[in-house]
């Protein structure tokens, strides 16, 4: 099933395709070099490994419901703009649910797909102010009431955002990511997959060099 979604992924945005191809790696190798402390604590990342690889990668499947216009938009988003991105979640659990209701089904994968889709935009700790344009997808929850597939989802995530590059944004280097990946530990990340991303990062950068030929075109002019 998640290869038919992602080919349908890919006929609605090549970069998109690109993101969905390296979160799969990203997310092998996470949960392949998972630290003992974290593997006996959250056992189904073991048990459960190739359902959580092949579920991450249709995280941004609400994207389907977005308007090409504002995905492929260069330069910031308008705060409507802003808005209709952040549906994607909600577009994501809504599709998701209602496969699971109408077909009446216990599927491991869609329910695994649906924690990760719906809350891998959470932030570890939540501002008081959690109508923050960073925040507010759809339901709000914070540190380990955020499902663990979603937590690790958002590290990689935004990983990949920031060393891709899109039509609204230049691409970063490694070391930059790295570095924002670390000022936001314990506020957008969860602190402890924040150290095990760290003890990986070097084989996250060997992917992500790895697919540079399905990222859009660098602007030179």
């Amino acid at each position: 099933m998640s290869s038919i979604i992602t080919n349908l992924i890919e006929l609605r945005d090549r970069e998109t395709f690109g993101h969905v191809n390296r979160t799969k790696e990203y997310m092998q190798v996470f949960l392949d070099n998972l630290p003992l402390e974290v593997a006996s604590k959250y056992p189904a990342l073991v048990t459960s490994k190739e359902i959580i690889i092949n579920a991450a990668q249709i995280h941004d499947i609400g994207k389907v419901a977005v308007h090409n216009c504002v995905l492929s938009k260069g330069g910031s988003l308008a705060e409507i703009e802003y808005e209709m991105i952040k549906l994607h979640v909600q577009e994501g659990v809504e599709e998701i649910s209602k496969f699971l209701i109408d077909e009446d089904i216990s599927s491991p994968f869609l329910e695994t797909a649906l924690r990760i889709v719906g809350f891998h935009h959470c932030h570890w700790a939540v501002p008081a102010n959690s109508k923050n344009r960073s925040y507010g997808f759809p339901e709000i929850l914070s540190g380990e009431n955020i499902p663990i597939e979603a937590r690790i989802m958002t590290i990689i995530d935004a990983y990949d955002v920031m060393r891709s590059k899109r039509p609204y944004k230049l691409e970063e280097d490694h070391e930059t990511a790295c570095g924002k990946i670390r000022k936001n530990c314990g506020t957008q990340f969860d602190p402890t997959l924040v150290r095990v991303f760290f003890e990986i990062q070097e084989k996250f950068e060997i992917i992500s060099e790895k697919y540079k030929t399905d990222r859009l075109p660098q602007n030179t002019s």
